[in-house]
């Protein structure tokens, strides 16, 4: 059973200890190319929301520091996904 809390059982979430078709990840490249194509689509999406971009305020929040330290968050949970993913056997 996965945890959408890591606490309370969420039996929605069910189908995605179904990634793989047998414990040594047989079916890897269906998988990768799956969740390829879901960022792939998630970001042509955001990208899609706001169509008159502003390149120099683009720029200027690259390089700021909260932009740092929302990066360094970012990739906190990003790992923490990783957890996850490690527990679903």
């Amino acid at each position: 059973m996965i945890f959408a809390d890591g606490l309370t059982p969420n039996p929605s979430l069910d189908s995605a200890q179904a990634f793989f078709l047998g414990p040594r990840s047989e079916n890897a490249a269906t998988a990768r190319q799956g969740f390829t194509e879901i960022v792939n689509h998630w970001i042509k999406w955001r990208t899609g929301l706001f169509v008159d971009p502003n390149p120099t305020f683009e720029r200027e929040l690259e390089q700021s520091p909260q932009i740092a330290e929302w990066r360094c968050e970012l990739l906190s949970d990003l790992k923490k996904l990783c957890e996850i993913f490690d527990g679903e056997t």
